[in-house]
């Protein structure tokens, strides 16, 4: 038993030698394209968000539908290991306030998010590739405000004035994998666990040439 247990501890600390038998040659460049759940925007509230919250103070706000994050990525591995490129995302969600179950107004809201990557392969071999990733950047957030009636008690004069608003923020961005698994060389399939705007799982399509 104890020698099952220190070999399995070689293993982990000496992947190249236990996981990197008979390791291929990857392609240099790759794009990927790729859907994620529960994007950071999902979570994040922004000045904009607020400033609705607060004219609507005392609407009841029911949360719609996300599309999740729809996701290209662009690499250049450099090196055995380490590869650097960009990650382009889009996300949209739904929400809308009533009272007494009459819609007041429809909030609808888009993402466009670009980051800078880094990748980095730990450990591959003919069967598959673990990496790691992370992504700084920047977010693009679009808001529509769309009212369904002209006077809103104590909105202010500017939902008297407009039924629609459009209103704009850069907001900073992030992705951060720990852990990704890949199978296939030029075309293959794979799927990340991590944090940020591309979702907290994602999975996808990748090419390699």
């Amino acid at each position: 038993m104890k020698r099952i247990f220190l070999s399995i501890i070689v293993c982990l600390f000496a992947g190249t030698t236990c996981f990197a038998i008979e390791e291929r040659n990857l392609s240099k460049t790759e794009i990927a394209v790729s859907y994620g759940f529960f994007p950071y925007s999902d979570f994040k509230e922004t000045p904009n968000d607020q400033v609705l919250k607060d004219l609507f103070n005392g609407y009841e706000e029911t949360k719609g539908t996300s599309t999740g994050s729809i996701n290209f990525t662009f690499n250049h591995r450099f090196n055995k290991t380490f590869g650097l490129g960009f990650d382009f995302s889009y996300a949209g969600e739904k929400s809308q306030w009533k009272e007494h179950n009459l819609k007041v107004a429809d909030k609808n809201v888009f993402y466009l998010t670009f980051m800078p990557r880094l990748k980095a392969n730990w450990i591959h071999n003919k069967f598959f590739v673990l990496y790691s990733s992370v992504a700084i950047g920047a977010m693009w957030k679009r808001t529509k405000g769309e009212t369904y009636f002209d006077n809103i008690e104590d909105a202010g004069d500017f939902f008297d004035r407009v039924k629609t608003s459009v209103t704009d923020e850069a907001i900073f961005s992030f992705q951060v994998s720990p852990l990704g698994i890949e199978v296939g060389n030029h075309i293959g399939a794979f799927a990340e666990a991590g944090f940020g705007q591309m979702g907290i799982v994602q999975a996808g399509l990748r090419f390699r040439w």
